[in-house]
């Protein structure tokens, strides 16, 4: 048995996605999702042909999980796994700008360039009037919660952030510029 879930903003317009699924048969878009994300790991400029079967499936594998954490709108997600939510009730569904530079060198490397483009203006639209990236963000853009103070031990005021989330940033957004040609 097939099941899936439509959802939306209102009741007409779940109706009218699970009229399209139903339409369009649940086994065509899968594999036409199938399909889409073939041609989708083979428009980089990677070529795999030089390594062993297994290692090649397993990179290209592994630019697929990286894949399905970006949004279109350039944020990176660290993980969609919702694990953690019993023990520390919250997620790690946020978009931690040094894990997504991580995530976007490699997306880099293996040349698709027109995703890291779209994280770089994320976390340009993200940076603060002072010129700094906070520690997460919601998908979305605003800000996520956080475990960092904006009073250290001794009652001074202090920012509230990792240094290196913004220094990843910007040695990833140089590596793209070297890689890219420009940004």
């Amino acid at each position: 048995m097939t099941s899936w879930i439509c959802a939306g903003k209102s009741l007409g317009e779940i109706a009218s996605r699970q009229a399209f699924v139903r339409r369009s048969g649940v086994e065509a878009l899968l594999r036409q999702t199938e399909a889409y994300h073939h041609l989708w790991v083979r428009s980089g400029r990677t070529d795999t042909g030089g390594l062993p079967a297994p290692v090649a499936d397993l990179f290209t594998r592994s630019l697929l999980i990286i894949r399905s954490h970006v949004d279109n709108h350039g944020g990176i997600i660290a993980s969609c796994d919702s694990d953690i939510l019993r023990l520390s009730h919250d997620t790690y569904n946020y978009v931690w700008p040094r894990h997504g530079a991580f995530a976007a060198r490699v997306l880099d490397a293996a040349g698709y360039h027109d995703i890291t483009r779209k994280f770089y203006s994320f976390c340009r639209d993200s940076l603060t009037g002072e010129g700094f990236l906070m520690q997460k963000y919601n998908p979305d853009g605003s800000w996520g919660s956080t475990s960092h103070s904006s009073v250290g031990v001794r009652g001074e005021e202090q920012l509230p952030i990792q240094e290196d989330e913004t220094a990843l940033v910007l040695f990833t957004l140089w590596q793209h510029y070297a890689h890219a040609g420009g940004y």
